[in-house]
């Protein structure tokens, strides 16, 4: 992601309005477009639907459970394919990197649709149409998991302007299709036009992205993605962790507290979905801040630090080991005071009862700590990518998921609904704390450590 970080610095260096605007919208776009997506469809259902259809919390479901299924079943295999197509690009094969991206899509697509297929069997509300429902779905959902993958290789291209026209036509089929198509279908129909604007997106992106480099050597595709497999196992583990971690205590509450949707498996915990849906709006921009000053900041550092190791004389090394850490203090401070600053701006907001009249001040606070901790694990989490500790990644995350796991489930024991989300914000602290500490021992050891590392 360094990559697309580099072009968006060159967008933001203009200081006009315009490429502020566009800069910003496209940096949101690549960070988080699909959770935009997300929440543009519970919008439309909330404004468009509503006076056509009842029962919403069906269609909340959907979409809640599509996006975190995706991310928890699939997340694992993002972390592998970005390393996969990272390793291509570096060695200068977009075309087979494009040839990559038409393989995994295919095998992604194929999975999701089954998977998609499976569950739509177990969901039987009452709709006008449940055929057009769970064809939706299914639509819906491989929709979801292509867009994530299309959006790691759409980072590649500089075509901001264009990237930002295919989701605003995708979300306009959607808003101009859920007013009739809930009127004509009910429910079935509203699903039915949230994946339309998806596979909209969906199609969109792949079309700028295979125009921009036409796919060739598939075998070498293939064989490439066969040495990444066996190579980047624990990166992999680690992407599946990770999105565990997120999402374990939303699954507790869910099944402890939350309420079944008629007719499906779902089940939701209103007071807590809300809230959380409303606190990772929150770490947006500090993932654009991440994607566009801190990343690249590192790449290059780090880059000329290794140099160093290789080349450079003793006080070289010095130089630029103390222009590493004093990058990595400076960007990180920088994106961690904007984080913090956006959630005492959305907590502002949170208080204010004619806006939110729903949402527990306890909770939304600790809501907002717990993506705060996020979003501060996930960029500690690169670090250690940066410099190959798969290894230690792959533990960290893994505490993660488990200490969130457990401190959850002892809240729900003792505590019960008072203290929701508690156990995701003391999970990630803790996480934190251990990639720091982590963080720490490299810090002292870092040039035997990469030396080591790539000498292997």
């Amino acid at each position: 992601m360094a990559g697309i970080g580099f072009e968006l610095r060159k967008v933001f260096e203009r200081r006009d309005f315009s490429s502020l605007l566009t800069g910003t919208l496209a940096g949101i776009m690549i960070v988080a477009g699909p959770w935009v997506l997300s929440i543009v469809s519970l919008s439309v259902i909330a404004v468009a639907a509503s006076p056509f259809v009842q029962g919403t919390r069906l269609v909340s479901g959907i979409i809640v459970y599509s996006y975190a299924s995706s991310l928890i079943f699939f997340g694992g295999f993002h972390y592998l394919y970005t390393r996969y197509l990272a390793d291509l690009i570096y060695l200068g094969k977009k075309q087979t990197a494009s040839a990559a991206l038409v393989l995994f899509l295919a095998g992604a697509a194929a999975v999701s649709a089954l998977m998609a297929a499976a569950a739509s069997f177990f969901i039987s509300p009452e709709v006008d149409n449940l055929h057009l429902l769970r064809l939706s779905i299914i639509v819906l959902y491989v929709s979801i998991n292509s867009t994530w993958i299309i959006m790691l290789f759409a980072s590649l291209l500089s075509w901001y302007t264009r990237i930002l026209f295919v989701y605003a036509a995708g979300m306009a089929v959607s808003v101009a299709l859920t007013n009739p198509a809930a009127a004509a279908e009910g429910l079935a129909g509203v699903i039915a036009a949230i994946a339309a604007g998806n596979l909209l997106i969906t199609l969109g992106l792949l079309a700028l992205c295979l125009s921009a480099y036409p796919p060739k050597r598939f075998r070498l595709a293939v064989k490439e993605g066969r040495r990444a497999l066996a190579k980047y196992g624990k990166l992999m583990a680690t992407g599946f962790l990770y999105y565990l971690a997120v999402w374990a205590d939303k699954i507790i509450y869910w099944h402890v507290y939350g309420n079944r949707v008629d007719g499906t498996f779902f089940r939701l915990y209103d007071p807590y979905d809300l809230t959380v849906f409303f606190a990772n709006l929150a770490v947006i921009p500090g993932l654009v801040v991440f994607v566009a000053d801190t990343e690249p900041a590192l790449y290059i550092r780090l880059k000329k630090f290794i140099h160093s190791l290789i080349k450079g004389t003793y006080n070289r090394i010095i130089h630029e080991r103390y222009e590493l850490f004093a990058v990595i203090r400076l960007s990180f401070t920088r994106l961690l005071s904007v984080d913090l600053l956006c959630s005492l701006v959305f907590m502002a907001l949170a208080l204010d009862r004619n806006l939110f009249p729903s949402f527990d001040p306890l909770v939304t606070a600790l809501s907002l700590a717990g993506v705060f901790f996020q979003l501060t694990f996930f960029c500690l989490l690169t670090l250690l990518f940066y410099v190959e500790d798969h290894s230690f990644a792959m533990i960290a995350s893994g505490v993660y998921a488990l200490a969130s796991t457990v401190f959850t489930l002892l809240l729900v024991r003792y505590a019960g609904p008072a203290w929701t989300g508690a156990g995701f914000a003391s999970g990630g602290a803790l996480a934190c704390l251990v990639l720091l500490r982590r963080a720490a021992v490299l810090s002292r050891y870092l040039e035997r450590f990469l030396l080591a590392r790539y000498s292997e």
